[in-house]
């Protein structure tokens, strides 16, 4: 979740580095992994810069002013975001109806057809809809998925229905805490046992986030 206005910018220390000494292996590694978070529409912004003492993030203003648009419109990728072999059949695409179209791979003769839905939606409210509260929930929204991915589970965030009150109202009803703003929902289930696992989604190279000045 990018917010540049209030989160355009993040300090931290690593803690094995001393003011003269730089070990760019451990950099190099920390950051590696450090780019495997989510972002919004998988735009990656990430700007590591490593100094004699810190490493700074800054957001990648050229991956991120535009990125929503370019994501819309873009034509499918291959070797960049969600890699075509993620993209659910044709014919699983309308087994499961989440009132939203999203592309699918037509030469993808993979069907699960013959398993019910059973999958759970849990929701993650926030008490109030400020930025703090959008950040707090993105938090818990990653740690949910993590567990999820250990435990086993296929998971599948949905926030296009949080993003009108009316939708929002409609997720009230249904839930026992009214007074809460519903954020996102989160497809729970157990993908069906001859299903593939797919590819990583793509991250981009070390090389192009990272710049060590010492």
């Amino acid at each position: 979740m990018c917010m540049p206005d209030a989160f355009s910018y993040v300090r931290t220390r690593v803690e094995a580095m001393t003011p003269t000494i730089l070990d760019t292996r451990l950099i190099t590694t920390a950051v590696e992994l450090a780019c495997r978070a989510p972002s919004l529409h998988d735009s990656q912004p990430w700007r590591w810069v490593a100094g004699a003492s810190s490493v700074d993030l800054f957001v990648d203003a050229r991956r991120t002013a535009t990125s929503t648009l370019d994501w819309w419109t873009a034509p499918l990728r291959v070797s960049d975001g969600i890699p075509q072999s993620a993209l659910i059949s044709e014919s699983d695409s309308r087994r499961v109806d989440v009132n939203r179209q999203f592309p699918t791979d037509p030469l993808d003769e993979r069907s699960s057809a013959g398993t019910y839905d059973q999958a759970k939606n849990p929701v993650l409210s926030a008490p109030r809809d400020t930025r703090v509260d959008a950040l707090n929930c993105g938090e818990a929204l990653s740690a949910i998925l993590l567990e999820c991915t250990m435990a086993g589970l296929a998971t599948c965030p949905v926030t296009h229905i949080t993003e009108l009150e009316a939708g929002r109202d409609i997720i009230r009803d249904l839930t026992s805490v009214p007074a809460a703003v519903p954020q996102v929902l989160i497809r729970v289930g157990i993908e069906p046992a001859d299903e593939l696992a797919p590819k990583p989604t793509p991250r981009r190279p070390v090389s192009e986030v990272l710049e060590i000045r010492c």
